[in-house]
């Protein structure tokens, strides 16, 4: 859990772990691509790993105890959704005690709860949307076609469209909120309840939430992804989303950048303006020192609406930004730990940390792409696999999750098909059927 040895002045890196995102994950698809830390070691990084079997409350123990023994000089990354709510929960209970950094616990909760984020985030009310209770026998009617989806902690269950004029049975009826993803997480509900703002939220009967429904025939889902350094707001890289049409809460790629919304276009620029909106508005409350990913509908005619909202870095499609940007580039893993280290991403891999808002230049792609694929897992595959020509690399944790292929190149589809061609490879070696079926994986970023 620790490393041994007396604190020093200087930062020590804190990176928490789930069944997920695992210890090999960030050595072999993230540290080998750093701009600025692929010289660390695994021995070099304290490990907290969040354990599965363990309720909240114990694993937020664990990681308060790791945070408050290296006081200011942890410099603690949050990769995803679990972990982010661990350290946002972390800084919460010792904001007393430690200045830390890079996570809020009160903006990760507007943000991870949708209901909350619809009505109490700037720049998330241009959906329409209705909540939908734990005592409906109905899913409530918008007047306009619709797509039904948990608020939090039920998972993807009952995920539908909704139509209009149509009698809906509520699949969540009788279903009750678990607000931390786990049953006993006493810290959690006492956290929340000292902010005014939540406690509307807490209500465990408010299980659903109707939303405008987004027709994929017609519009595009894309990503903008930024930062927030010393309360200012910079913004990085712009990503498609690719879901499958037969289940569009399903995703099958990442592509960095983004393909349909191009550079200097309206898009681009409703897009940043909405992020700037969101993100103005977090920084109000406490964000700081922080990415953020705005996950966004882009509509035919240059309208940009917020669908979801990550305090966090992009997770699953990090590596895609890693061999896009990294070695010789400004890859988001490294951004983001400079910034819990409170240093300014800098304008160029080398040169020394800038100041000031005019002196960030986001990355150049220089005409590639990056992207990350998602499949269906394979059983008894390795954990990592890098291609003979070491273009593309898969990841796998376990079958609760799906497999991954990340690779780079200039051509879009030719990118794609080193990614499946990896996949299949990994199916060979692993006594699987070589076909490569559409992804059933319920992945939710």
């Amino acid at each position: 859990m620790m490393a041994k040895g007396s604190r020093s002045s200087r930062k020590q890196l804190i990176i928490i772990t789930t069944d997920h995102w695992t210890r090999t994950w960030f050595m072999k698809c993230l540290f080998p691509y750093s701009t600025r830390y692929n010289h660390l070691k695994e021995e070099d990084i304290v490990w907290v790993n969040i354990d599965g079997n363990r309720s909240f409350d114990e694993n937020l123990k664990t990681l308060v105890d790791v945070l408050r023994f290296w006081g200011e000089d942890a410099q603690c990354h949050a990769c995803s959704d679990p972990p982010m709510l661990y350290y946002s929960a972390a800084v919460e209970v010792l904001k007393d005690e430690i200045n830390l950094t890079g996570a809020n616990f009160l903006c990760n909760f507007l943000a991870s709860n949708k209901l909350a984020a619809r009505r109490n985030i700037k720049g998330f009310d241009g959906i329409k949307s209705v909540v939908v209770r734990s005592e409906d026998e109905c899913i409530p009617d918008l007047t306009i076609d619709g797509f039904f989806k948990p608020i939090a902690g039920c998972g993807s269950k009952g995920v539908m469209k909704t139509k209009t004029g149509q009698k809906i049975e509520n699949p969540l009826k009788g279903t009750l909120v678990d607000l931390a993803g786990a049953s006993d997480a006493p810290k959690m509900l006492e956290l929340a309840s000292a902010y005014e703002e939540l406690r509307p939220y807490l209500d465990n009967k408010l299980v659903g939430i109707v939303e405008e429904y987004m027709d994929p025939a017609k519009i595009n889902v894309v990503a903008f992804d930024g930062f927030v350094f010393d309360k200012e707001v910079y913004h990085f890289a712009v990503l498609d989303n690719i879901y499958l049409e037969e289940k569009p809460e399903v995703l099958e790629y990442c592509i960095i950048p983004s393909s349909f919304v191009k550079k200097g276009s309206r898009e681009e620029a409703n897009g940043w303006k909405l992020f700037d909106t969101i993100a103005n508005d977090l920084i109000s409350r406490g964000l700081d020192n922080q990415f953020l990913c705005l996950e966004a509908f882009v509509l035919p005619d240059g309208r940009v609406e917020a669908l979801e909202l990550n305090c966090r870095t992009d997770c699953n499609p990090n590596a895609a930004y890693s061999v896009l940007f990294g070695p010789d580039g400004n890859d988001v893993f490294s951004a983001a730990l400079d910034l819990v280290a409170r240093r300014k991403p800098p304008l160029t891999p080398h040169s020394p940390f800038a100041s000031g808002a005019t002196a960030y230049t986001p990355p150049d792609t220089k005409g590639r792409y990056g992207v990350c694929a998602y499949y269906p897992p394979i059983e008894n595959a390795p954990e990592f696999l890098l291609s003979d020509d070491k273009s593309t690399f898969f990841y796998h944790t376990t079958m609760d999750f799906p497999d991954h292929c990340f690779a780079a190149g200039t051509d879009l589809e030719a990118t794609k098909q080193m990614c499946r061609d990896l996949y299949n490879q990994v199916k060979v070696k692993a006594g699987a059927p070589t076909p490569r079926p559409r992804s059933k994986s319920n992945e939710e970023r």
